[in-house]
């Protein structure tokens, strides 16, 4: 039951993230857990750069 409910859940995000509307910019999930770059996931669109002293990824439950 759980392995079916992931994969439900896996095919719905997946459709939702490929329906890309024409306008949309910038797409920056912030996913990513080191490095200073922050991908956009739109095609030609631009990344972003983490700047600033002390700045860095957190994986936490409250803030992210």
């Amino acid at each position: 039951m759980t392995k079916r409910i992931v994969t439900l859940s896996a095919v719905f995000i997946s459709a939702l993230c490929g329906t890309a509307r024409a306008d949309l910019l910038g797409y920056w999930p912030l996913e990513e857990t080191s490095g200073s770059v922050a991908t956009n996931l739109v095609p030609g669109g631009t990344n972003g750069v983490l700047v600033g002293a002390g700045v860095t990824w957190m994986n936490d439950a409250v803030r992210g």
